[in-house]
């Protein structure tokens, strides 16, 4: 039986954290919050006052872990809810603009920081199961 792969959604693990940061939207420069609740160098989970709305652009301010130094960059909202246990939107952000220092700064300041469980299993990646079963991968690595 051929066996169906997972999808991989994210480029880096996430962290978990409890980070004060100062969020403002692009537009019009609304303070939406907050606290990031867990990090890595590609993304992060923003708590937030204020709901948000996918693709929107937040502007995101934090110190990072055990360190002095502040670090600036521009991300988007990828996803957003409203949880059932408060009156906070969690907000699902990419990076989108970072500098490159402060991106390395921030990959080796969460390097120690525990590794986010997964909550849920990864969907299955049907595509790339019909390709193999098919042997279109096969032939699409020769060239055919």
């Amino acid at each position: 039986m051929f066996d169906i792969p997972d999808v991989k959604r994210r480029s880096a693990p996430r962290r978990m954290a409890r980070i004060t940061c100062e969020a403002v939207t692009e537009e019009g420069f609304v303070r939406v919050g907050g606290t990031l609740r867990d990090v890595s160098d590609t993304g992060m989970l923003l708590e937030s006052a204020i709901s948000l709305a996918p693709g929107e652009e937040i502007y995101v301010a934090f110190r990072l872990p055990r360190s002095t130094q502040w670090v600036g960059l521009v991300a988007r909202v990828q996803r957003a809810s409203r949880p059932i246990e408060g009156p906070v939107c969690l907000a699902g952000l990419t990076i989108e603009e970072m500098d490159p220092l402060e991106r390395s700064l921030l990959a080796t300041a969460i390097e120690l920081l525990p590794a986010r469980p997964q909550k849920r299993k990864a969907p299955r990646d049907y595509a790339a199961w019909v390709a193999e079963v098919s042997g279109l991968h096969d032939m699409l690595a020769l060239g055919h």
